[in-house]
């Protein structure tokens, strides 16, 4: 079998922005002589701290006894002994130099970045970096790749089990480079014990667990903000009214981020063990025998409503199904929360569902466009809310759970403080109308993925509302204002 991984082209781009359901956006990480602070325009000026604040005070956002147990990077003995073992792969192939110097490379960078996919996903028991990179790196290596093709053109890949040809990129982007390895040799872990199609989700969670592994490059160039998270989408019309659209994932361009999409929800209700059960013949079943396990009949329903979708084929249509599946899927993630038995396991869940919110999750969108003699034809978004999807009970959920276990670094918040800045790390930022979501989501793309590394400070302007700062790793400062009155919290001045 062949499978084929491949990135926007600008063509195709112009085509989906067309279509209206599936969009796509060109991803070009490597814009790296931009300022950072001036990718924040200039009615979003969130970049100035407070002459009021002493800055020199701010402090770590969680406390020091849950940031020591966060994941290590991998030691430099271990790092040299896989370096070693691609060298006798190497040596028993003959895959050319250029190619070897491909594969090095991404090697090297999944070891360099991994520790920040460790704790992104730490809740669900993902590996330590040598014993993924052994699985799903070296293994497909050494028994499903011969021979390596190297194609130019940035972003193409493909994996040919059959015959074990491996195809990767080379281009000026050597983070993309290094994804499309990752990426191709997913398939090839896939095809080693199974080459058939043995389910109705068999070429969702092939495609998906594919995606899924690139965020082992978490951190990188390619992967180290909210805006790379966000290359494309897709999603359903209501029909009842087709401006509004629920966009289900937006990691991946086409059909990419649908697979994403039903791999993710799958992953973080269950664990990494029971995602990696897909390798196995029969492997889509067995994860849903795993969710059945956990979640009785609702695990058999939301699992059976993620193959309708992937085949569009719920009796009321893929805008019911997707409401439907997403809503059950927040109940059962809400629910995990009593899992969480300590607090380096409520910071774990945390940096999942932050990234869920800001990034990975669905989002309900009016979209609609205007037109007038002096500007032509301009399209715009606002939020909008569905009844059956409650985004923001789940977002107070994990609030209070922040806030009960106490991982937050409180210094001297009150009480209401340190729950109004547990809601703040734990929320996506509310927003009414066309130019708030635009504020707000401008902002939100260049956020970090981790908010481990944040220092805070704050101040309360006013008897209900309450400014909370964080200064982050890439110089981006984020802003969250709290009310009180209203339970919500914003992230610009309005």
């Amino acid at each position: 079998m062949k499978r084929m991984f491949a990135f926007t082209l600008c063509t195709v781009i112009f085509l989906l922005l067309l279509s209206g359901c599936n969009s796509s956006k060109e991803n070009n990480p490597l814009k790296t002589d931009v300022p950072t602070n001036a990718l924040i325009e200039d009615d979003l000026d969130n970049t100035k701290k407070p002459e009021q604040l002493d800055l020199d005070k701010s402090i770590s956002l969680f406390s020091d006894n849950v940031l020591n147990d966060l994941p290590k990077a991998i030691s430099k003995e271990s790092r040299e002994k896989l370096l070693q073992e691609l060298n006798v792969v190497f040596s028993e192939k003959n895959y050319g130099e250029e190619a070897e110097i491909q594969i090095r490379s991404a090697m090297e960078k999944a070891m360099d970045y991994y520790v920040n996919f460790q704790t992104l996903f730490a809740f669900f028991d993902v590996p330590d970096c040598a014993t993924y990179l052994r699985n799903y790196f070296l293994n497909p290596l050494k028994t499903m790749v011969n021979n390596v093709v190297i194609d130019e053109s940035a972003g193409e890949g493909m994996a040919d089990d059959y015959n074990k040809i491996l195809t990767i990129s080379k281009s000026l982007n050597p983070d993309m480079d290094a994804a499309v390895v990752i990426h191709e040799l997913w398939h090839m872990s896939v095809a080693a014990e199974h080459g058939i199609v043995d389910s109705k989700l068999y070429f969702q969670l092939n495609e998906g667990g594919a995606s899924f592994s690139q965020l082992i490059l978490s951190g990188s160039k390619f992967y180290d903000r909210i805006q790379w998270l966000q290359m494309g989408g897709v999603g359903v019309h209501n029909p009842e009214n087709t401006e509004h659209t629920l966009w289900v994932g937006r990691f991946g361009t086409f059909q990419y981020s649908q697979y994403f999409a039903i791999w993710y929800r799958l992953f973080t209700l269950t664990d990494f063990d029971t995602m990696a059960l897909f390798l196995k013949p029969n492997g889509a079943q067995l994860i849903r025998q795993e969710m059945v396990k956990r979640y009785g009949e609702n695990g058999s329903r939301l699992f059976d409503l993620l193959e309708l979708y992937a085949q569009n084929k719920h009796p009321d249509g893929n805008f019911a199904c997707v409401v439907e599946f997403e809503s059950l899927y927040l109940h059962l993630l809400k629910g995990r929360l009593q899992e969480v038995e300590s607090p380096h396991e409520m910071l774990a869940f945390l940096h999942m569902y932050r990234i869920t919110r800001l990034a990975l999750g669905s989002e309900y969108l009016r979209s609609y466009v205007v037109e007038t003699e002096e500007t032509g034809s301009a399209g715009y978004n606002e939020t909008i809310t569905h009844p059956d999807i409650d985004y923001v009970a789940t977002d107070k959920a994990v609030a209070e759970a922040v806030y009960n276990w106490h991982i937050i670094n409180r210094g001297k918040l009150t009480d209401k403080q340190e729950y109004a800045l547990a809601y703040c790390i734990s929320a996506f930022p509310a927003n009414q109308g066309e130019v708030e979501h635009r504020l707000t989501r401008e902002a939100v793309q260049n956020e970090t993925l981790l908010c481990s590394d944040f220092k805070y400070y704050y101040k309360e302007t006013g008897e209900n509302i309450i400014h909370f700062y964080f200064d982050t790793s890439i110089a981006y400062r984020v802003l969250r204002i709290y009310n009180y009155s209203t339970g919500e919290c914003i992230n610009f001045e309005r």
